[in-house]
């Protein structure tokens, strides 16, 4: 599985600075430095790798996949990332392979295209005190060698090198299954199955406020009707959770399981009080979180927010101890977006932390290429929104369903 991208309106490591982030012991250092940048050989991409957070154990680090044509839109791409002795903990919105130190990414399936002129991002946790650095990129997503410059400079490039090499691969990272935006901690395991095998279905506790809730779809619902409708598909076996009820009656001809747990208008703490009763009357095996949409809307302490859904998480995970957790990072406002995107950025630490204690946890990203057309409201999804979300929830669990 697959994490998520920073989107860079505010620095991470001044957002942590004011969450006291649990990371890693010590104090944040270097952000926003900018330590390599290379250029495809056919000078249609360029990628660049900028240190968001650093602390006295590891980084987490942000790229940039800059589309250079002002004809043409990319369909795929892919790079090498040397990481300098470090171990990657967490990766999102790319998939990669490692090998003899380096990373062999591309694109997930919905990052590839780059309109003309646009960008994408993706990104990565490590433990370690190396740097890392981007040695070459492709435009296909498969080998080619590319010029790389690289700087240790801690606020911009002042020294550079260059170096040819091949790229390519893909594959998954980190942990169980998935695809899609998100990828597990080290706290996942490809042996680690959350849900029963004995033909039971996979208990999921939909969490969160009126997104969860299904609010903008007649009747509710939301998300979790196509999420169900991935899974009879595909001839899984899933239920929800949770102590209130909506949606359809019959989706595809099978009866819907309309439990959730979606609290429209609620906030972060409001939630927290809900965990573990309740939500949790029947343990979950897998829970879908996204909160946080109310504390932006009603500028709740925002430099906090973060803060809160990590307690959160640790209301959940004493609760359900062997559940795996899939973290949502918020999809778009029609207004005071920046500020979603300050809370989105702030989240992968809170994650990782979690991750690296052993905790089955992932995040994944609502918010790339979540096109604002697709708001009933300005703050909802419409049906179209919903089927996205949807899928991305997949992706993440898709491969531990029953």
């Amino acid at each position: 599985m697959r994490l998520n991208r920073f989107l860079g309106v505010v620095s991470l490591s001044f957002v942590c600075s004011l969450l006291a982030c649990a990371v890693e012991p010590g104090a944040l250092e270097d952000s926003g430095s900018i330590e390599s940048g290379v250029t495809s050989p056919d000078g249609m991409i360029d990628a660049t790798l900028t240190i968001q957070s650093q602390w006295g154990g590891g980084y987490c680090a942000n790229v940039t996949v800059n589309n250079l044509s002002s004809t043409a839109a990319t369909t795929s791409w892919g790079m090498v990332v040397e990481l300098g002795g470090t171990t990657v903990t967490n990766l999102w919105n790319a998939r990669s392979t490692p090998s003899g130190g380096r990373l062999n990414v591309t694109n997930e399936g919905y990052n590839g295209a780059i309109a003309k002129g646009g960008t994408a991002s993706w990104g990565f946790c490590a433990n370690g005190t190396g740097r890392p650095s981007i040695v070459s990129a492709s435009s296909t997503g498969g080998t080619g060698g590319a010029t790389a410059s690289s700087s240790s400079s801690s606020s911009s490039a002042s020294s550079s090198s260059s170096a040819s090499s091949g790229a390519g691969g893909a594959g998954g990272s980190g942990g169980a299954g998935g695809s899609g935006g998100a990828t597990t901690g080290t706290g996942g395991s490809s042996a680690y199955s959350p849900c029963p095998t004995n033909g039971d279905p996979c208990k999921i506790l939909p969490l969160g406020d009126s997104i969860t809730d299904g609010v903008g779809v007649s009747g509710g619902g939301g998300y979790r009707i196509e999420l169900f409708r991935k899974a009879l598909a595909a001839g899984q076996s899933i239920t929800f959770t949770g102590s209130l009820t909506n949606g359809p009656s019959m989706v595809d001809g099978v009866p819907f399981p309309r439990k959730h747990e979606g609290r429209s208008g609620w906030k972060i703490n409001q939630i927290a009080g809900l965990v573990p009763a309740p939500s949790m009357q029947e343990t979950p095996h897998i829970v879908l979180l996204m909160a946080g949409t109310n504390d932006v809307a009603q500028g709740d302490n925002l430099a906090m927010a973060p803060q809160r859904l990590g307690s959160l998480l640790d209301k959940i995970f004493a609760a359900a101890p062997d559940a795996f957790v899939v973290v949502a990072k918020l999809i778009p406002l029609s207004f005071n977006d920046a500020a979603v995107v300050a809370y989105n950025n702030a989240l992968p630490p809170i994650v990782e932390a979690r991750a690296s204690a052993g905790k089955h946890v992932v995040l994944v990203d609502m918010h790339t290429g979540f096109p604002t057309s697709e708001l009933a409201d300005g703050v909802h999804p419409n049906a179209a929104g919903y089927a996205r979300m949807a899928n991305r929830w997949y992706d993440a669990i898709g491969d531990l369903l029953p």
